[in-house]
């Protein structure tokens, strides 16, 4: 069994940029997730 489930996770800015679009993740105990861009993205 997961710690953390994420399904279908979308995130857009002031209307228009999708930084995540439909993200879906799994986490165990113990593990780690970080999500990072193109340099200078944010």
């Amino acid at each position: 069994m997961s710690l953390v489930t994420v399904e279908g996770l979308t995130k857009i800015y002031d209307g228009q940029v999708a930084a995540l679009e439909e993200v879906s993740f799994a986490l165990e105990p113990g593990e780690w997730i970080s999500v990072m861009g193109p340099s200078g993205s944010g």
